[in-house]
């Protein structure tokens, strides 16, 4: 496994020296809690329940034998093996997270039990570590490349955890259906081997699919606000040079990092690069308007906005125009909520998402599974609500996902 970003603790017990890290959990017995949370130190080992039999190792020596483990680390970002990523916190506080210069190593008080770094007079808090050099600030990177490394670190993690799950076959028979924003992150060697109890048949998906659903919904949050898309337009009318993508549509776009697209209606785009640094080239300005040309070919001039005062002159046919688009956005968006329901029954928009997982090729491989992962996705899309049981909405799909079901089989 290669992860994007792990803990300091994680780092250390990954990087450093065994006999160091061995003399340091032969001391660490004998100390007390308190001592290590004065010291900002973690317990690599759990504390032994008997004591009786063991030599008590003196607190001095337990502490020069942190401090040659530390040295052993700071050894490693000096020499450019890792790259330390936190947030400033004294003497001036921030929100945005900050690498931590390497040359700074050999100065580095490093306090691992509470990820927190001080150098060069400054405090980080959150310090996290990267196995990846950092990149420029207008460094563009490919679809594929820019969700793994710009997303929720603790999301990409649980989506290689969840193919840890899986043999090397199953994980590419998922992925050959998956499309869109999946792709594998893990080698055959970093996955469960085939053995006589996990060859055969198909397993569920649902661990892996419900892993991708959060970390594709927190890729097309910050999609929304601080990663920006450029590619060169070829439909409906190729052009030759690359241009920005609108923030606006980007976020509730087709994505394909297979072949670097991005589609919205009749806009297609190639290959799309992301940056977090938009390009200078003025965007297009995204509007209701804009999005609907893109959708039905009709200039956003033609299209007035829609406000209280015209909407009762809107025709029942154009209002079942705005619920359905309503319902195909918070179906295959993660930006749109769904309108808080009264009596209005949840069936109708839980068969949708259901045919748009089937569609999608991620139909779970039980009934019980799939309404797990439907249960779980209208929990994300509402708040301060009652959600129904995954019990309670079993009857109104259970027809429709025998349909989709005997539909997707081979």
């Amino acid at each position: 496994m290669d992860p994007a970003c792990e803990t300091l603790v994680e780092a250390i017990m990954r990087l450093c020296d065994p006999k160091l890290l061995d003399a340091v959990a032969r001391a660490e017995a004998s100390q007390s809690d308190a001592l290590l949370l004065e010291r900002e130190l973690p317990r690599l080992q759990p504390k032994p329940q008997d004591q009786a039999n063991r030599p008590t190792v003196d607190k001095c020596d337990f502490l020069a034998a942190w401090g040659l483990l530390l040295a052993d680390f700071a050894g490693q970002i000096d020499g450019r093996k890792v790259f330390l990523r936190g947030v400033p916190f004294s003497p001036i506080a921030k929100t945005v997270v900050e690498t931590i210069p390497n040359a700074w190593a050999t100065q580095m008080s490093i306090y691992p039990g509470s990820a927190v770094v001080e150098a060069a007079g400054l405090r980080f808090v959150s310090v996290r570590v990267s196995y990846q050099e950092p990149l420029a600030a207008d460094a563009k990177l490919p679809l594929a490349q820019a969700i793994t490394r710009w997303s929720s670190a603790d999301l990409v993690k649980a989506v290689m955890e969840a193919e840890q799950r899986y043999i090397p076959h199953h994980l590419n028979e998922f992925y050959r259906q998956a499309g869109g924003v999946r792709r594998r992150l893990l080698r055959d060697a970093e996955v469960q081997q085939p053995g006589k109890d996990n060859w055969m048949g198909r397993p569920s998906y649902e661990w892996l699919t419900v892993a991708w659903m959060d970390l594709e919904a927190d890729f097309r949050e910050r999609l929304a606000s601080s990663i920006f898309l450029d590619g060169v337009k070829i439909e409906p009318e190729p052009e030759v040079e690359s241009r920005p993508i609108p923030q606006a549509w980007a976020s509730a776009a087709k994505i394909e990092v297979s072949n670097g697209t991005v589609t919205l209606g009749k806009m297609r785009y190639s290959g799309v690069k992301a940056s977090l640094k938009p390009q200078e080239q003025e965007q297009e300005t995204a509007t209701l308007g804009d999005a609907a040309a893109a959708t039905c070919n009709v200039s956003p001039t033609e299209l007035p906005p829609i406000t209280e005062a015209n909407m009762r002159s809107l025709t029942d046919e154009e209002l079942l125009l705005l619920l359905e688009e309503h319902g195909r956005r918070v179906v295959q968006t993660s930006a749109m909520p769904l309108i808080q329901p009264s009596r209005v029954s949840f069936g109708p928009i839980l068969i949708k998402r259901m045919q748009w997982n089937a569609d999608q090729g991620l139909l779970a491989s039980t009934f019980a599974g799939e309404c797990a992962i439907l249960v779980a996705w209208l929990r994300s899309k509402i708040e301060h609500h009652q959600i129904p049981t995954k019990r309670g909405v079993e009857e109104p799909l259970r027809e429709e996902y025998r349909r989709l079901k005997a539909g997707s089989t081979p």
